[in-house]
């Protein structure tokens, strides 16, 4: 009976702890008013096969010291934050759409050269439309989520 009633007291401590799991919240306000932000996507050459995204940010006033732009997360890529004026900042990103030479037959030794797709775990879950911007703030790092981007071109 001992047994048992440690069992769930343990049990239930570690259900406790799971939820204790460091999670990264988004920030409700950015703390600078922001005017727009949208994003501009432009497609390569054949030759290179790129699609180039750029989404752009724009303050209403200037950002303070006290404020870094660190990184923005879109469509499952992750990007530093370029300055381009007092209020203006952009992060590019760049998609590679390589056409493989595939061997594909009906005996799988033949098909020994084929390499297998890298798949990685984005940090974020967004819809196509939705960006984070990671800022830090006093030595602090937030999370802010931009809903609903708008395309410009």
């Amino acid at each position: 009976m001992r047994f048992i009633n440690r069992g769930i007291v343990v049990v239930i401590i570690l259900f406790c702890f799971s939820f204790c799991v460091s999670q990264n919240e988004f920030q409700t306000r950015f703390p600078v008013p922001m005017d727009s932000v949208y994003y501009s996507t432009k497609i390569g050459s054949q030759e290179k096969d790129t699609i180039k995204s750029d989404i752009h940010i724009v303050f209403i006033e200037a950002l303070p010291n006290t404020i870094q732009l660190i990184k923005v997360y879109f469509n499952n890529q992750v990007s530093t934050i370029d300055k381009v004026d007092e209020n203006n900042f952009m992060a590019s990103f760049f998609k590679f759409v390589p056409k493989p030479d595939l061997i594909l037959n009906s005996d799988s030794k033949l098909e020994y050269g084929n390499e297998a797709p890298v798949i990685t775990k984005p940090k974020f879950i967004l819809s196509p439309n939705d960006a984070v911007l990671e800022y830090k703030m006093k030595n602090k790092t937030y999370f802010f989520k931009i809903i609903n981007l708008k395309e410009r071109q």
